[in-house]
């Protein structure tokens, strides 16, 4: 029986509207208006066409849609056109789903390491931080790979993807009680907003899970939580006592792994009664040299690496990338357009 939902994922993964994707299948705009409500049922030559148009086969589009969470994109939501906003989300729930069964495969684990932790202001956003880092045995000092450390401790896998846009940093994709999958925009900023963006979306996962839509409050606290974890008041407070200059918080970020901009801002929080005297004058130091928009000296991403054991294990244990395509009803050819980290397995 059609799951009518998923034509509409494969048109949005293409980043067609209805005509264009009606156009390009050699059917109507209305049929397709038809097919994504489930109004109608295709014959099965329309299958076949929309399986050599679009990689993904038969049987894909009769799976039941897996109950999600609610998708947490991080920043500039506001920005993305529609068609940006819908290829994101469909790829990532596609994805998602294909990722949780190689899991399945692969026999990882399918659940989050860390439980949910409700919160209702910043204040309680900080605290769960702290929780959180005493749960993954972190102490109150810098975290050197946050990456391996949240894929190895926390249970999340990291997909480091090219969003096709610059108005998305990134987005959680969690299907009911199983493993929260983190998309980064790959293409856009360096290791230091890549480490806050992860902390953002953990911060989601941890306090948000019941939240529908995320509003001004509910990404403040993310924010607050990503800056206790990455930069805990007990650890920093210290290095940001005294004189504090645009040099200090260049060392600072190599130490800390951090943007030179979320040190300045954190000034605010822990820095006492001249904590946002000094803040300030360091934002407006940053912004005479350019340093708010592109930061002197920048330190590398940390790559995911779950996701490759994942696809090494899932392809070996159904005993070839063809196999284990076939198994996710996809083409080899699109799931190595999917999974560009599948020529580095040799």
């Amino acid at each position: 029986m059609l799951e009518a939902d998923r034509i509409r994922l494969l048109r949005q993964l293409r980043k067609e509207n209805q005509a264009e994707f009606a156009a390009a299948l050699g059917i109507s705009q209305g049929a397709v208006s038809k097919m994504e409500v489930g109004a109608v049922t295709p014959p099965d030559q329309f299958f076949e066409k929309l399986a050599a148009s679009t990689g993904f086969l038969g049987d894909f589009f009769e799976k039941p849609l897996p109950q999600v969470r609610p998708l947490s994109l991080h920043r500039s939501q506001k920005s993305l056109v529609a068609l940006e906003r819908d290829y994101l989300n469909a790829k990532s729930f596609i994805m998602t789903e294909q990722i949780e069964r190689m899991m399945e495969l692969a026999q990882e684990k399918l659940e989050m390491s860390v439980e949910p932790i409700p919160v209702q202001n910043k204040v309680g956003a900080v605290q769960a931080a702290k929780i959180v880092r005493t749960k993954l045995g972190l102490g109150t000092g810098p975290i050197e790979n946050l990456t391996e450390v949240l894929e190895q401790k926390a249970g999340l896998v990291i997909v480091a993807d090219h969003f096709g846009t610059m108005f998305s940093d990134a987005l959680t994709v969690m299907f009911e009680n199983k493993t929260p999958v983190v998309f980064l925009n790959k293409g856009k900023g360096e290791g230091d907003r890549w480490n806050f963006n992860i902390a953002h979306e953990l911060g989601h996962q941890i306090m948000h899970r019941q939240i529908i839509a995320a509003d001004k409050e509910v990404e403040d606290q993310a924010n607050a939580f990503a800056a206790e974890f990455l930069m805990p008041e007990e650890g920093i407070k210290a290095d940001l006592s005294g004189q504090v200059t645009l040099q200090t918080l260049a060392g600072l970020k190599m130490r800390w792994k951090v943007s030179m901009n979320a040190l300045a801002y954190r000034l605010k929080d822990v820095g006492g009664s001249t904590g946002a005297n000094k803040s300030r004058y360091l934002f407006m130091q940053l912004s005479r040299y350019g340093y708010r928009k592109q930061e002197p000296i920048s330190f590398d991403q940390d790559e995911p690496t779950r996701l490759v054991r994942i696809l090494r294990e899932a392809i070996k244990k159904t005993g070839g990338l063809e196999e284990l395509a076939a198994m996710l009803y996809i083409s080899p050819q699109k799931m190595r357009e999917l999974y560009p980290a599948i020529k580095n397995l040799g």
